[in-house]
């Protein structure tokens, strides 16, 4: 009691005491004291027990203040994983907001939570409470607060993510506006925390109090994890919704760049693009198209995709009617206008649209031959404003348009240029059809007229006289040849070359060109001209002529360069395909200039100085003959020592592959007939061909049976029979329709065709053209008097009529055809030979084209329309180059078409025979009798 005394009210008249503080974790959370009323002193011991009883004490508090904030921070964990599932499990802004003030409107303290977002989300200009709550129940009211009047609050947000104040209504930081808000609503402690989305912000949930008072820690943390949670939610919804948005501005893109890229047109694309934009975007969209010094709505559409105004039926402005138009047009860049913000700016009223459109924005369409329209997106009330990702699609739509309108361009260029190359090809096949006029016309009669007198049908030659001739008829076929191969390239490269394939023997046709090209060395004595071709040289399909002329280019090629030695033609096969190589010991071509060998108008050696002549055309030609038979050639050389040329031909023809079989055909008799004796069996019974076969093969003909009525037409081309003999009742295809479409082919259209059918029908088969009509069962010595009967004629009395305004030509045709015993009458013009054709009908005509006033279509085109006088063969011979559409007003009229200058006289001669022979009397049919005992007999 010696010390001063403890003021303790419980114990007035305290004497003695002892205090011991109570320590948690190091730190002094109260204290113990012993006191009496009586003076006592205590021991060292028993402060010690005191001091061991205190620090149990303390433990004992310690132990259930840990377990008290154990159990507070597991039912917080437990409340923010209630609120986070909820969150999460939002599909909408607004669902995520609301989950976030429920969660926090569980704890005790707040008296009022709200969640504010900023609007618009991309230039925000105020905060606009979207959600809110009041544990009074009471409704809150709508608050905006206008950026520029909270500015302060807003800043801070920005910078330290909260913002939090014991009392709103005395904080400056809060701003007048805020201040004024929180006193009328009677609110004073207040925390705010801002959520952002990809890092700019989006708005911030506000706790009130109504009275002021300092926030806990624990608590601010709570609503920090409460908000934390929302911001991931809605930066997650954010994400998902621009994905989708982004699909979706994608997906219109696409649809944009298909609807775009399937019209060449500029209008229809305007149109298309224009409505499929207005339809997806649900935005009135204006194209506009300037054509250089007007401009016009080419395709107006309103939210939607209902189409205004667009095409013939727009006016044109001049840029200074519609200024805004004109503004993009002159100075050619996007622009965004705020129709609501600038009202002295207004779009052009070229269509009524059902609202104003407040924003636009304006994309010009450029290509590369400058700028094409204006494309305009609108925005109408209902409309969100345009932001920054509709900005991004209307400038790609604006790209994707622009790239389509240059394809339209250029497509539209491509079509003029294309149509300026048909007129320049059309000049141009036009000028080579009148050179070929010009040229061949004089050349006729020089060739002709010389090989005449070289005949000595003029009378005897001195041998000076007949060496003259020589030259002359061998210049004049030179020439001719030259202007062949102009012309036949011209024909290659226009698509109009036609080719006759048919089967070949290589043994005749090689032969035959050797005896020509013997004497291409007869002045060079030292040149040895050889072949070698095997015994069992299989038969090719083929274009003859052009294979000739290939042969005949290589031997003339080797002969030119060759002054010793020898040339040699050798031929080796395999199953699939022949090769044909020239070999000769020449003087070679250098390993550089090979690549020039086959490229026309080029020679080995261009100098002026160079000894061998020739145009450059021969292995050039060659080469499209050979590639057009679907063979290849190339050669071989060596300096000094000479060269080889190879060409390869396939066996079967064009398109034929190694070692396959045609289906539906039957096997060829190798050991029988000739090709030109080849008869064409079409019957879906084998059995008939297999009867016919045994028919025909020991008369000497050759057998192709086919089975399948779909490959009849290809397989004439092909084979080019003798003869075809048709059924009418076959599957897929009856026998009318091929008739018709074997008629109707210029390659097939003179092939004589058979109907044996059970089908009794004979005077719609010859109305068709076919030349005879057997009735099944078929005898026979029917079907081989009928084969027999096509090449049935004589010339005794055949008269020939020669129409030609060249008296030079007429006179040359005229002793041809006479030497041959032929009755020959002329006209000079076709008004003349109509008349004698109606006086004397002749068996044939041989028919000029080029005549002046009545040409010879119109002479063809009289002969065909008269009955008395259609069946008459004509012969056309012309030295025109006959276009397509002359070629088909020709077609089912003129029995051969031959080109003066090219033709010689024997084939003009086996010619007429073979057309007289065509329409030569049919024989008289064999008894009834006899015919009946041929049935029975052959059971």
């Amino acid at each position: 009691d010696d010390d001063e005394r403890f003021d303790n009210p419980l114990l007035p008249e305290t004497r003695s005491e002892v205090a011991l503080p109570l320590i948690s974790r190091g730190q002094v959370i109260g204290a113990m004291s012993i006191q009496s009323d009586q003076r006592f002193a205590f021991t060292e011991d028993d402060v010690a027990t005191l001091q061991l009883m205190v620090n149990q004490l303390a433990n004992v508090i310690e132990s259930t203040n840990l377990y008290e904030r154990s159990q507070n921070s597991l039912e917080e964990t437990s409340t923010l994983y209630h609120i986070a599932q909820r969150v999460a499990d939002a599909r909408t802004v607004e669902d995520v907001l609301q989950a976030a003030v429920d969660g926090i409107a569980q704890r005790e303290e707040p008296d009022v939570v709200s969640a504010a977002l900023l609007v618009p989300a991309d230039n925000p200009t105020e905060l606009r409470t979207e959600v809110s709550w009041s544990r009074s129940g009471e409704d809150v009211p709508l608050i905006i607060y206008p950026i520029k009047k909270i500015r302060r609050l807003y800043d801070t947000l920005r910078i330290e993510q909260r913002f939090v104040t014991s009392d709103a209504t005395q904080d400056p930081t809060v701003g007048s506006f805020a201040r004024d808000i929180y006193r009328q609503m009677g609110w004073h402690a207040m925390a705010a925390f801002q959520y952002e989305i990809r890092g700019a912000q989006y708005g911030a949930i506000m706790i009130h109090n109504r009275k002021a008072r300092e926030f806990s820690n624990a608590e601010l943390r709570f609503y920090e994890n409460v908000a934390r949670q929302a911001f991931v939610a809605l930066e997650s919804l954010n994400l998902v919704e621009t994905t989708q948005a982004e699909a979706e501005q994608r997906a219109v893109l696409n649809e944009v760049l298909q609807v775009a890229s399937s019209s060449l047109e500029i209008q229809t694309l305007f149109q298309e693009v224009g409505e499929v934009i207005a339809r997806r975007q649900n935005m009135p969209v204006m194209i506009w198209h300037w054509d250089g010094g007007e401009v016009r709505p080419a395709a107006v559409y309103d939210a939607g995709g209902q189409f205004l105004i667009g095409g013939e039926d727009a006016p044109n402005f001049t840029l200074g009617e519609v200024p805004l138009i004109g503004n993009i047009i002159e100075h050619p860049e996007m622009k965004h206008i705020d129709f609501t913000k600038r009202p002295d700016e207004q779009l052009p009223k070229v269509a009524n649209f059902e609202k104003p459109i407040e924003e636009a924005v304006f994309v010009p369409l450029q290509t590369r031959e400058g700028l094409v329209g204006v494309l305009v997106f609108g925005r109408q009330a209902d409309h969100d404003p345009i932001d920054e990702m509709e900005l991004d699609f209307i400038r790609t739509a604006g790209i994707n348009v622009s790239v389509s309108l240059e394809t339209a361009q250029l497509y539209e260029q491509a079509q003029i240029t294309a149509e300026k190359l048909k007129e320049v090809d059309q000049l141009k096949s036009e000028f080579l059809a009148n050179m070929s006029h010009e040229l061949r016309t004089p050349l006729n009669s020089i060739i002709g007229f010389s090989r005449v007198i070289l005949k000595g049908i003029d009378g005897p030659l001195t041998d000076m006289q007949k060496t003259d001739l020589t030259a002359i008829y061998e210049s004049g076929q030179h020439l001719l040849s030259l202007i062949n191969d102009i012309l036949d390239i011209s024909k290659i490269e226009a698509g109009k070359m036609e080719f006759n394939f048919e089967e070949i023997d290589l043994h005749k046709t090689v032969k035959s060109v050797m005896s020509s090209a013997n004497a291409l060395v007869k002045d060079k004595t030292e040149v040895d001209m050889r072949s070698n071709l095997p015994d069992d040289l299989p038969e090719i399909i083929g274009d003859e002529r052009r294979i000739r002329q290939v042969i005949l280019n290589l031997l003339s090629n080797a002969a030119k360069f060759t002054e010793e030695g020898y040339i040699e033609i050798s031929v080796t096969y395999d199953n699939y395909q022949v090769i044909l190589s020239v070999e000769d010991t020449g003087i070679g071509i250098p390993p550089e200039k090979i690549a020039d060998v086959f490229e026309r108008f080029k020679q080995v050696d261009s100098s002026s100085t160079r000894r061998y002549e020739g145009t450059g055309l021969g292995m050039s030609l060659s080469q499209m003959f050979v590639q057009a038979h679907g063979g290849d050639i190339w050669v071989e050389s060596t300096v000094g020592e000479g060269s080889t040329f190879y060409f390869s031909l396939p066996i079967g023809g064009p398109g034929a592959e190694p070692e396959e079989e045609e289906e539906g055909a039957m096997q060829l008799v190798e050991e029988q007939a000739p090709p030109s004796r080849t008869v064409l069996v079409v019957d879906d019974d084998e059995s008939v061909v297999t009867l016919f076969r045994r028919y025909l093969e020991k008369r000497g003909y050759r057998v192709f049976g086919l089975s399948s009525s779909e490959r009849v037409l290809e397989e004439a081309k092909r084979l080019h029979p003798y003869a075809i003999t048709l059924d009418i009742l076959m599957p897929k295809k009856d026998g009318w329709t091929l008739i018709q479409e074997l008629k109707d082919d210029p390659e097939t259209h003179d092939i004589p065709i058979i109907v044996c059918s059970i089908v009794s029908d004979a005077d719609k088969g010859l109305s068709m053209g076919v030349a005879d009509y057997l009735m099944k069962p078929i005898m026979e010595q029917e079907l081989v008097n009928t084969l027999d009967r096509l090449e049935a004629g004589h010339k005794d009395g055949q008269q020939v009529l020669v129409v030609d305004d060249q008296p030079s030509d007429r006179k040359l045709l005229s002793r041809v055809l006479s030497e041959a015993g032929y009755e020959v009458r002329e006209a000079p013009g076709g008004a003349e030979a109509i008349a004698q054709i109606h006086t004397h009908t002749p068996s044939a005509v041989v028919l000029d084209l080029m005549m002046p006033e009545v040409d010879g279509f119109a002479v063809l085109e009289h002969l065909k329309a008269n009955k008395e006088t259609r069946d008459i063969p004509v012969i056309v011979v012309t030295a025109k180059e006959l276009s397509t559409e002359e070629h088909e007003r020709l077609q089912h009229g003129v029995e051969f078409l031959m080109q003066k200058g090219i033709f010689d006289q024997q084939q003009l001669l086996h010619d007429i025979e073979t057309a007289l022979n065509r329409f030569a009397q049919r024989e008289e049919p064999a008894p009834i009798e006899e015919v009946e005992a041929e049935r029975t007999e052959s059971g």
